[in-house]
């Protein structure tokens, strides 16, 4: 009997949070918590894992979505208000995926563009963990993939763009703005 009772305590608890966040499109985890009638972190994780949920990229990961509400953009980020949620996951999950799919690689500044929040910080510790790598060029620190190929092309791409700026024309703006 017991058993049947925690079944349903969670398949309500399930409907409360799917409700809460359909309606709000997001929450922070005490505002879960409140909702599901719980003081334990556990317990929300588990029914937002059996949701399907995202933490945010920004905003240190404070904030939770179904996925199901998620509209990506071209990029896979969703925005709701300034908070940032991202398919490839946290902000060095993002970070890394940028860079590794830029055909040129990419500067801090230029990935803060895209993201919309300051990345030096992360690019670096993946810089550190050898997931990345960063190189001068043209007076800025342009990070590339790990990949000794990829990062071959991504650097004779870079090359080739720097050119094209000093000629007045910016082909990586294209990739920036989309």
């Amino acid at each position: 009997r017991s058993e049947l009772y925690q079944m349903i305590k969670s398949r309500t608890r399930m409907d409360v949070l799917r409700s809460l966040l359909k309606k709000r499109r997001i929450a922070t985890l005490d505002e879960l918590k409140e909702a599901a009638g719980t003081s334990s972190t556990m317990t929300v994780f588990r029914s937002l894992k059996e949701l399907g949920y995202r933490s945010s990229y920004s905003h240190r990961g404070r904030f939770y979505a179904l996925r199901e509400t998620m509209e990506f953009d071209s990029h896979g980020l969703w925005f709701y208000r300034s908070v940032g949620f991202s398919e490839f996951g946290n902000l060095l999950c993002t970070a890394q995926q940028f860079v590794e799919g830029s055909p040129a690689g990419l500067t801090a500044a230029e990935l803060q563009t895209l993201l919309h929040v300051e990345a030096k910080q992360s690019l670096l510790q993946l810089v550190r963990q050898g997931q990345l790598r960063r190189e001068r060029m043209g007076g800025r620190f342009v990070y590339l993939a790990g990949h000794k190929k990829q990062r071959a092309n991504q650097k004779r791409q870079r090359q080739e763009y720097q050119a094209s700026w000093e000629i007045g024309a910016s082909p990586l703006h294209e990739q920036l703005s989309q």
